[in-house]
């Protein structure tokens, strides 16, 4: 649901990606009905295993964004002025 939610969110502007360890053969019915609710249709979706791959894709994701957030949060407790080195992290 997260993923299709964000793709029409973002009208394609940003990549996201959704997996579990144990997914189902198909998307259960219930979540089909209420997200074509929303006008988003499901049923031809497929739910993936997590792979390698795939947890590193998401995993890098959410180092940058929670980097992103954490310079944010020190810019804005410093009053606009980052405080927090200024060096790569990676």
């Amino acid at each position: 649901m997260s993923q299709a939610l964000f793709e029409r969110a973002t009208n394609g502007r940003h990549q996201a990606r959704s997996a579990g360890t144990r997914p189902a053969e198909h998307v259960h019915p219930v979540v089909v009905d209420v997200m074509r609710e929303r006008g988003i249709d499901l049923s031809l979706r497929r739910p993936q295993k997590l792979t390698d791959d795939l947890g590193q894709w998401e995993v890098r994701a959410i180092r940058n964004d929670i980097n992103a957030r954490v310079r944010q949060l020190a810019s804005d407790l410093d009053g606009g002025s980052l405080a927090v080195s200024r060096g790569s992290v990676s």
